[in-house]
Formats: C-alpha cells, sequence, structure tokens
C-alpha cells in the first residue's frame, strides 16, 4: 500500500510587486475586449504546479502571477517539498490579459512552436498548457467538440458540487487531480480530446459513490469520560514508518503491525497492532454503551477514527479509472455490522481481536445482507 504522506493545505495571495505587469502583447489576431473571449477550456477547479506555471505558460518572475490565489499543500515526509498551487483558470486568464486574449495567447505558443522546430531540440516534446495543442493534430471541428465538452463538464461539475458534501467533493477533485498527474505524460502525446468526457464519467461515478456515505458532523461530540478515553486512544496511535529510507521497515513495531501480500501484486504495508486495536474498539464499546449508536454516540465518534486512521496509513479516496470504480480504503469505520459469514469481515479491522467482534455485534446493520454499504458502489 502507498506511503502516508500527510498534507495540510493554506491559502495565500500572490504578494504584489513593484514591477508594473507587462501589457497586452499586440498580436495581430488579439483581441483586447474580455467581453469578447471564449470561454475556457479548462475544467473548473484544476490546479497546476508553480513549476508548470513557469514552464508551461512562461511565467517565470513573481510580478507574472502577483495577486493570484495560490494554495500550498505542506508534506511532511522528508525529501518532498511543498507544493504551491494556483487554480489553472486563474493562470490561463493572467496570460489572456498579458497577450490580448485567447487568440493573442494562441498566436504567443504559436511563435514559440516555430522557434521550438527551428532549434536543435525539435524532436523534444514542446512545452505548452495541456489544453493547447500546437504539434498535435488538432481541427477546428475538434476544437469545437472539445470547447462543447469541457461547458457540459463545467455544468455537471457545479451541479454536483451543489449536491455532494463539501468533504466529498474536495476529497473527490483531489482524487481526479492526481489521476490527472499520473495521466499527463498519455495526453501530452496524443491530445487532451476525450478528458473531459473521461472527467465527466468519472464525477457522474463519483456522485453515485458519494450518496453511500452518510452526513458528516457539522461539530465534533462533546466531551464525556466514554468520548474522551476514545480521543485519548487515537491520540496515542503508532504511526508507520518511511518505506523507502527508514531502516524500520517491514517489522513489527510498538504499536504497528506489518502485513505482506503477492496476490494479485506484491505488496506491503502496516496496521496497527492487535493490541492496539482491542484498546480502541474497547473504548468504542464505552461510547456505544454510555451514549448508544445515535448521532451522540456511535454515529458521531466514528468520524474520528476514520479520519484518523485515513490520516495514518494514507487511505485516501482513489479513483481506477480503468475499472470506474471509486474507492475508500477508510469507509469501513463508517460502515454498520458486517456478517460474520464470508470474507466481508476479513477486510476490516474487527476479527483481529474480541473487542472488535463485539464492538461489530453491537452495531446497526446498513445493509440487509451484512455487507458493504459506505464507499463501495456495487457494480
Amino acid at each position: 500500500m502507498p506511503k502516508a504522506a500527510k498534507t495540510k493545505s493554506t491559502t495565500r495571495t500572490g504578494a504584489s510587486s513593484g514591477t508594473k505587469r507587462k501589457e497586452a502583447t499586440g498580436h495581430p489576431s488579439a483581441n483586447a475586449d474580455p467581453s469578447s473571449w471564449r470561454a475556457s477550456m479548462i475544467p473548473v477547479g484544476r490546479t497546476i504546479t508553480k513549476s508548470d506555471v513557469r514552464t508551461q505558460y512562461r511565467f517565470t518572475k513573481p510580478a507574472d502571477v502577483a495577486g493570484i490565489p495560490f494554495q500550498i499543500k505542506r508534506r511532511t515526509v522528508p525529501g518532498q517539498l511543498d507544493m504551491q498551487l494556483y487554480q489553472e483558470r486563474d493562470i490561463e486568464r493572467r496570460a489572456w490579459e498579458r497577450h490580448g486574449g485567447p487568440e493573442g495567447f494562441e498566436a504567443y505558443l504559436k511563435k514559440l512552436y516555430q522557434r521550438h522546430l527551428n532549434s536543435e531540440h525539435r524532436d523534444r516534446e514542446f512545452t505548452q498548457p495541456r489544453h493547447y495543442s500546437f504539434g498535435r493534430q488538432t481541427t477546428s471541428v475538434v476544437q469545437a467538440r472539445i470547447s462543447s465538452a469541457y461547458k457540459r463538464l463545467d455544468n455537471t461539475v457545479s451541479r454536483i458540487k451543489k449536491v455532494m458534501q463539501p468533504w466529498l467533493f474536495e476529497a473527490v477533485k483531489d482524487a481526479l487531480d492526481r489521476n490527472d498527474a499520473l495521466d499527463y505524460e498519455y495526453a501530452a502525446c496524443y491530445g487532451p480530446n476525450d478528458s473531459p468526457c473521461r472527467q465527466e464519467s468519472s464525477y457522474l461515478h463519483a456522485e453515485t459513490f458519494a450518496k453511500t456515505y452518510p452526513s458528516r458532523p457539522a461539530q465534533p461530540l462533546p466531551p464525556s469520560s466514554s468520548v474522551d478515553a476514545v480521543r485519548a486512544v487515537l491520540a496515542d496511535a503508532a504511526t508507520p514508518p518511511r518505506r523507502s529510507s527508514d531502516s524500520e521497515w517491514g517489522r513489527d513495531l510498538d504499536g504497528l503491525e506489518f502485513h505482506s501480500s503477492s496476490w494479485p501484486e506484491p505488496e506491503e504495508w502496516y496496521e496497527w497492532s492487535p493490541d492496539y486495536y482491542e484498546r480502541l474498539f474497547s473504548v468504542l464499546i464505552r461510547v456505544i454503551e454510555e451514549h448508544g449508536i445515535g448521532d451522540d454516540g456511535w454515529k458521531g465518534i466514528r468520524w474520528e477514527v476514520y479520519d484518523k486512521y485515513a490520516e495514518t496509513f494514507n487511505k485516501r479516496i482513489s479513483y481506477d479509472a480503468h475499472e470506474k470504480q471509486w474507492e475508500d480504503d477508510a469507509a469501513h469505520w463508517l460502515d454498520g455490522r458486517f456478517t460474520t459469514e464470508g470474507i466481508t469481515l476479513d477486510f476490516t479491522n474487527r476479527r483481529c481481536c474480541p473487542a472488535g467482534l463485539r464492538y461489530n455485534s453491537m452495531l446497526p446493520y446498513l445493509n440487509r445482507s451484512g455487507g458493504v454499504s459506505v464507499g463501495w458502489v456495487h457494480k
């Protein structure tokens, strides 16, 4: 399983600079009237890193992005640098302003592309924003079709954002952004022609997936003896070592148990130890005994365990584009009672200790068959 890479995000605005931004470059095809500019083909919410802003849009000076909000994604894993993320639509808009509209920016890219063809590096890929197509076989008819598809995508995303829980929408968007990073090499070779269709399909699948989740409480549970006990045990949870450089990787540690599998592919991962799970399930049972299984008891405290488990073991919501399947390996903490027959319970942590089995027996069935009901859509 993947190494945990915890991130924290903060939003800032690019510092103002005493250097005045360049005015529109005045290409013959430029149109300085923003009201007549075409709609952007970049999906709403798509982010771009500071390094890609430099290489794709040629914004190399701080003044180029002055005033544009950005987000810092902090990584706590040693060796990984913090990421500075911009909304790509904001960057594209600044490029249009600089070059006199979308036509002016395209003319600028065309000039750079011609220069690239005449250079000694002509055999290398021409670096440009992924939604521009110099050097790719793209007709005006196809471009119009792409533009229409992106408009449809924007409408779909806007509609889904209104009905999906905000935390889930952000998790879905983050998962698709990660997939985009993996797919970029493919898109650079073959063009982004089918990207809006695939993105829309992903969001539509996410809409169904999100309906399996209960509502997240607006506020954490108030303190009580049992709730405080759960929080104390969670605060004492062990964190797995780094996979690549830590000499401790591959053996059982205090509070952690190492696992490996060779099927269907080689995999190594950590889980909390059975002794720790016995402690955790025991205090969760106390919450149920003191407050019941309603919003003031189990339905509330389960979210704190879900968040801690997902953070500790990097169990982020993810999307398998090939299988068209959304997945959440931490969702079993939100789920109800599982049947003890078959293998369903084996995919949770409840069978590893006596308290886990008792905890499971105290929960309500959310699925009549005792199967998975949260974080999974049955095909």
